[in-house]
Formats: structure tokens, sequence, C-alpha cells
């Protein structure tokens, strides 16, 4: 599978990375990962490439693995991430900050190379077997509804409006009442 012309929608990428799609988009809209295609907003469509893909993959280690926080993890894969031929890079060397101390701290090494095919075979089995979600009502929801209202139209049509308001003055009463008191 050609993974450089690769186009994942948000569900696709979680479900190979087995992340939630709540953890992506705070990622996202927090600007540590920038996804090809998107906007800003609910119901925007985004679409990740490979190279997305892996990054999130890399970001992911970092935080869950290492324990670092998103902010310094994304600080360090930007600082460190190729951006050409990401793909022949086969380790990924992230320096850490000064520490101010005599000691020296050992970079952090990720394997780009093995995290890259492990994330296609990941995305490969996706691919085959992935579901896009159903929005929307359910079927058969504009007749259930419909139904409804015909029967509580039918009971409506002998009430007056003040009937109504009554009605719904003391449903409001007893909704606000203390509990205890009828």
């Amino acid at each position: 599978m050609q993974m450089d012309a690769l186009s994942l929608k948000t569900g696709q990428v979680v479900a190979a990375l087995g992340l939630s799609s709540k953890y992506l988009q705070n990622l996202v809209e927090a600007g540590y990962v920038r996804p090809a295609v998107g906007g800003p907003g609910k119901g925007s469509a985004r679409r990740f490439t490979f190279a997305d893909v892996v990054f999130v993959q890399a970001f992911d280690i970092l935080v869950r693995g290492y324990g670092l926080e998103q902010k310094r993890a994304a600080q360090m894969l930007g600082a460190a991430w190729p951006e050409r031929e990401w793909e022949q890079t086969r380790e990924l060397t992230l320096m850490p900050a000064a520490s101010g101390m005599k000691v020296t701290l050992a970079p952090i090494r990720l394997p780009l190379a093995r995290i890259a095919r492990e994330t296609a075979a990941k995305v490969e089995r996706v691919q085959e077997t992935y579901q896009e979600k159903k929005r929307g009502r359910p079927e058969g929801w504009r007749r259930e509804m419909r139904s409804a209202l015909g029967v509580v139209a039918e009971a409506l049509q002998e009430a007056s409006e003040e009937d109504l308001r009554q009605a719904i003055a003391a449903a409001r009463s007893r909704r606000r009442a203390p509990a205890g008191v009828a």
C-alpha cells in the first residue's frame, strides 16, 4: 500500500493508534499536532497524512511511554522531526533541555523506522476493517416522532391555552418543591 499518498480521517487514525478521538482532538486544538487538512471547530473534516500519523504515534510514545508533558513532547519532536525524507530517518534523537546542573542527560532515541513500519501495519489493518460510524437520527425516527405527535395532538384538541398554562405551572412548581413537600 502506498503510504505517502494516504489521507486518513480522524476515526481511522484513532482506530489505528488505539487512542480516543477526544485525545486526538485535544492535541490538534492545542497545536501539538497539525492535520494535513482541517479547520477549527466542531464538525470540520480533518485528514491526516501517514507522516502525521507517525508523528502522533511518536508523540504518544513520548507522553505515555516516557512520561513527558505534552507541551515538552511537542517541542522536542518539533525540533528533531525531519522536514523532508523522514521515511529514510532510522532513528530520531531528541535532545534534553539544559538542566543547569553538572549532570549530563542522555538523549531520547526513538526508532522512527520501526515506529513507521508498525504504524503502517496498523493503518493497513484499519483500512481493511474500518467502518464509518453512521451519523444522524436512527432509521424510522421521523415516522415514530410523527406518530407520537399525532397521539399528543389528539389529547390536546380539547385543552385550552389556559389549561396548558396551568398544567405547565403546576409541573414546574412540583419540580421546584423541596423533597417531601407535595
